[in-house]
């Protein structure tokens, strides 16, 4: 049986200030009779993903151009209220990335989506050098918006 998909994108954006502020992806498929349907590759934007990475970097790192410390417009994008609060304060920030001192400018590369899980490496350049790597995990949550589950410290 064939499987038809109708994708609809939306994309929630708000300019605050100076911030871009971007609430989601949201996809709407058909129903289908196979139990393990999953989210594809091919069906995800994979920029919007960088774009969701790059805002909460912005919004969680002061060192970064045009960044803006807003840790509420951070919990918004995070997938669950764990990881919410592991940004109870800026004090917070340096345990979250792993980091005593934020890079000077980010490299961000493209997402791999497997399943219901997408993951973005960001590197981390301090004058002009990596300095620190980053896996971001984003998953899409009942809602199939996808929001950053984790930070993992590669390097």
């Amino acid at each position: 049986m064939s499987k038809k998909w109708k994708i609809i994108l939306i994309i929630v954006v708000s300019y605050i200030g100076s911030n871009w502020l971007i609430g989601g992806i949201r996809f709407l498929s058909s129903q289908s009779s196979s139990p393990s349907s999953t989210i594809t590759a091919s069906s995800v934007d994979s920029e919007q993903l960088k774009i969701t990475v790059k805002a909460f970097m912005k919004s969680t790192l002061g060192t970064l151009s045009n960044g803006n410390i807003d840790l509420e417009m951070a919990k918004e994008v995070t997938s669950t209220l764990e990881f919410a609060k592991r940004l109870s304060d800026i004090s917070a920030i340096p345990i979250v990335y792993g980091i005593q001192q934020g890079p000077d400018d980010i490299v961000i590369h493209e997402p791999v989506i497997k399943k219901n899980i997408a993951t973005v490496r960001v590197d981390g350049l301090y004058g002009g050098d990596v300095g620190q790597t980053w896996i971001f995990e984003l998953v899409p949550d009942s809602s199939d918006i996808w929001r950053i589950n984790n930070i993992i410290p590669a390097k």
